[in-house]
């Protein structure tokens, strides 16, 4: 796993003013580098004594390597040109804090049911709220979560070659699903799925 300088350069540029939020990779990994320096340990050192224990995720881990994924990794597939499933070589992202989570559906779960216990009232408010001018379009982001443009569910998604995941926490009562695939899906078709039935339950 190289250093965030070796991947980003020595600054990482900003994509808007001061005070604007724009969520990204690269602002992401730089606060999971803040992190492992203000506990002098590794992201994933921090992240699994401060995240990932305290949550019962047992099974999720940021590896630095594919060699730690072990057997009981699920093969994720991609479509060559004639319209065939083959199997896509497991990764590790050289931003672990932005996507380098491997984790079990269930894990997600757990995440998405406990994440507020770990933080005081208050900040874990801010992570739901809205923040003035943050993504774009339909996008919101609080500090923590994106939210959809109703700002009624907060969610969390990713995708790499061969794979996709997005947990999804309804606001009101905190009900939580989590959706993974095998295949690169884009992830707004999988919300609309969710939203759609969530929705029509509601009625």
């Amino acid at each position: 796993m190289p250093d965030l300088a070796a991947v980003t350069g020595p600054v990482i540029s900003c994509g808007g003013p001061r005070g604007v939020v724009r969520p990204s990779n690269g602002g992401t990994a730089a606060l999971g580098q803040l992190l492992a320096e203000v506990t002098a340990t590794s992201f994933a050192a921090a992240a699994a004594r401060l995240v990932l224990r305290p949550l019962g995720m047992n099974e999720s881990s940021f590896p630095g390597t594919a060699a730690e994924f072990g057997p009981r990794a699920v093969s994720c597939y991609g479509m060559d040109l004639t319209g065939l499933f083959v199997p896509v070589p497991a990764k590790v992202c050289t931003l672990p804090a932005a996507g380098g989570l491997w984790a079990t559906a269930l894990d997600l779960a757990r995440l998405g049911a406990g994440w507020a216990s770990l933080l005081p009232a208050g900040l874990a408010r801010y992570a739901l709220a809205a923040v003035p001018g943050s993504g774009g379009g339909e996008l919101r982001a609080g500090l923590g979560w994106f939210l959809t443009p109703r700002e009624d569910v907060a969610f969390s998604s990713g995708a790499l070659p061969g794979s996709t995941a997005s947990l999804l926490v309804r606001v009101r009562d905190g009900r939580v699903l989590v959706a993974v695939t095998t295949r690169l899906v884009p992830v707004g078709l999988i919300h609309a799925h969710v939203l759609r039935a969530w929705a029509d339950a509601a009625r």
